[in-house]
Order: C-alpha cells, then sequence, then structure tokens
C-alpha cells in the first residue's frame, strides 16, 4: 500500500493537467455555465409556476416533491460557476477552503435529495396508479410533508463528511485543489490501509443510497405503473401510450445522467480503495479521463428535471400558457396607449376632405344664389 501511494503522489501533479489538452478544460467549464444557465432558468419558472398556480398545487399533493427537486437543483445549479472557474484554471481552485466545503457538500446534498425526491415521485405515482380507490396517509399534505423533511434531513446527514473533510489543502500536489479526503493520522501501513478502506466505504455509500438502491425501487415502480396501465386496461388506448412514454423517457433519462458517474464511483470504490476487484494501469487511466464527462453528464441532470418533472404536467403548461398570453396581451395593450390609432390621420384626412367639400357645396350654392338674386334685378 505505502508504494502504491508514493506512486500516486508522484503523479498526482500530472493527472489533471497532462491528461486533457488545453481545450478540454474550456470546453468543461463552458458546459458547466451553459448548465447552470439553463438550470437556473428552468428551476426558477417551475417554482414560479407552482407558486402561481393554484390548480396545479390543488392537482395533486405529489407535486410538492416537484417543486422541492426545483429547489435543490437551483441551489445546486448556483455553485456550477465555481467548478467552471476551476476547469478555466485547468484544476486550480482559487476560491478557498471555505468555498471548496460549500460547494462540495451542496453537490452532495443535491445528489442525494434530487434521487429521493424522483423516487418518492415514482412510489406516490406507482400508489396512485395500482391503488387509486386507497387513501394512504403517506400521499396525504401530512405524509407529503414528513416524506419531504426526512429527504432533506438524511440528505444532509449523508453530505456532512464533505463539509467537515473537503480541503483545498493537498501536500502531494504542487497547485491547490478542491477535493474530499479523510485524514490519515500517520504513515504507517496501517493507517494506509485504514484510510483506503474508509474511502472505499464512503464511495460505495455513495453508489448504493445515492443510485443504485434508488434506482431499484423506481425501475419497480414504473414497471408496476407500466404493467396496471397495460395490462388491466386503466384509461383510454392514448393515456396508455402517454403513460408509457413518460415512463421510460423518465427512467431512461435519469439512468443516462447517472448511470457513468456512478459506474465509475463503484469502480474506484472496488478497484481504486478496497481491492476487490483488479484494476489495471489502463484502467485507471480510463478512469481519469472519463470521469470529467461522467460527472457533467451527472450535473446536466439538475437542468433537465424541469422539462421531465414540471412541464409535462398539463396543469403547469396550462399556467405556463396562460402567463405568457397574459403578458404579450399586457405588453400589446401597453402599446396600443403609446401608440395613437393607425386609422386616425386617415379619419382626420377624410373629415377634412368632407369639411372642404361641404365649404365647396355651400359657396356653390351662395354662388348660385347670389347670381339667382342678380338675375331677379336685373329682371
Amino acid at each position: 500500500m505505502t508504494e502504491i501511494d508514493g506512486e500516486l503522489q508522484n503523479s498526482t501533479t500530472k493527472t489533471f493537467q497532462k491528461l486533457h489538452p488545453e481545450w478540454f478544460f474550456n470546453l468543461v467549464g463552458a458546459l458547466y455555465m451553459i448548465i447552470f444557465t439553463v438550470g437556473a432558468v428552468g428551476n426558477i419558472i417551475v417554482i414560479y409556476g407552482f407558486k402561481s398556480n393554484k390548480k396545479l398545487r390543488q392537482q395533486s399533493e405529489s407535486n410538492k416533491y416537484i417543486w422541492h427537486l426545483a429547489i435543490t437543483d437551483l441551489i445546486f445549479v448556483c455553485t456550477l460557476p465555481f467548478f467552471a472557474v476551476d476547469y478555466f484554471h485547468k484544476h486550480v481552485w482559487i476560491f478557498g477552503t471555505y468555498w471548496c466545503k460549500i460547494c462540495r457538500f451542496v453537490s452532495k446534498v443535491n445528489m442525494y435529495s434530487s434521487i429521493f425526491f424522483l423516487t418518492a415521485l415514482s412510489v406516490d405515482r406507482m400508489i396512485a396508479v395500482t391503488r387509486p380507490t386507497s387513501s394512504l396517509w403517506i400521499r396525504k399534505a401530512r405524509g407529503i410533508f414528513v416524506t419531504s423533511i426526512a429527504i432533506w434531513c438524511s440528505s444532509l446527514a449523508m453530505a456532512l463528511p464533505e463539509a467537515i473533510y473537503s480541503t483545498d489543502t493537498w501536500p502531494m500536489f504542487n497547485h491547490t485543489i478542491c477535493g474530499m479526503s479523510f485524514p490519515k493520522n500517520s504513515s504507517s501501513e496501517e493507517s494506509i490501509t485504514r484510510w483506503y478502506n474508509l474511502m472505499g466505504m464512503y464511495e460505495l455509500t455513495k453508489c448504493v443510497f445515492g443510485f443504485f438502491g434508488p434506482i431499484c425501487i423506481i425501475l419497480y415502480s414504473y414497471a408496476a405503473i407500466l404493467y396496471t396501465v397495460q395490462w388491466k386496461l386503466i384509461g383510454s388506448k392514448d393515456g396508455k401510450s402517454r403513460a408509457t412514454k413518460l415512463a421510460f423517457l423518465i427512467v431512461l433519462t435519469f439512468i443516462i445522467c447517472w448511470l457513468p458517474f456512478q459506474a465509475l464511483s463503484l469502480q474506484s470504490a472496488l478497484g481504486g480503495f478496497l481491492d476487490v476487484i483488479y484494476m489495471s494501469d489502463s484502467a485507471h487511466g480510463f478512469f481519469r479521463k472519463a470521469m470529467p464527462y461522467a460527472i457533467f453528464l451527472a450535473y446536466s441532470n439538475s437542468a433537465l428535471n424541469p422539462i421531465l418533472y414540471a412541464f409535462t404536467l398539463r396543469p403547469f403548461r396550462d399556467g405556463f400558457s396562460g402567463g405568457k398570453s397574459f403578458w404579450l396581451r399586457q405588453k400589446s395593450e401597453k402599446q396600443k396607449l403609446l401608440t395613437p390609432p393607425a386609422q386616425a390621420p386617415q379619419l382626420i384626412v377624410n373629415s377634412s376632405i368632407n369639411h372642404c367639400n361641404s365649404m365647396n357645396t355651400n359657396s356653390t350654392s351662395l354662388t348660385a344664389e347670389a347670381k339667382s338674386s342678380s338675375i331677379k334685378r336685373i329682371v
């Protein structure tokens, strides 16, 4: 273990800046800023939509899970500019230890809470479809409130090691980076072995509770939904088709976004720390090169969630369309008030012409009368 650790320390200065070309860091930083922009706008719209649309709140109590999901995604994407600047500086952290702890803590809270809220939402939808006549307390306002509080508390507790042990001070690096590592009491082989086991168990915990456990529950929930809709003939044919496509889209997007990151994390836990599986040098190299892309893909889920879980709800779309129509109508009316009517000049011209014609007519009649009177005088 000591020789391996020493080799890792000697090679870590090249890990970040030598494995990738310069354009890679600029590209990932730019992609993080795109996720930040799309995610911030999308989640703000979701939060505003739930606040302003009473019908959306009254349609189902479980829609509050989407509201909580939008909040955690919005908080998380606000940390992405820090990670973007970190990539622009080639993994040189310039914001200090305090912000390193905050950013990593918030990112892990988002990882746990978003997955937990998606799991709670899928279980709620499964109960609503498979047991529509039941009135379980977990689907009522109090049950959803208790579940949401439990999700927030568990997410904060599971992400607490990031707030405690994250640091930008690493003696093995020639520059400051933001990372998380449990402390080593000494340089003895026993202490190093204990550190590897502790890091491996922490990574394994993140994989089990942060992805593989919830994904099993989600897959089971949507399998039950599809079975009920397809085989028990609930709803119309079009309704069954929409439910099938929506469930497939939700699960597929969730897996695409998180599976690469969690699979690499599992590989790191079992092969890099716990030595359960063998990792060759090429496997270590692949891990270092692929992990930034996997992290970006996982982070992009915070920008896709508003689209998948809010814009697919008809009341939200109607409310958003109604708000957009109302805004356009108000803008049009304001422009009408500020701009004179388009037909006003024509009316003025027409009235002027009519006035002139009437004056000409009157003058003509007066001339005729004058001629008549003069003729009479002559006669």
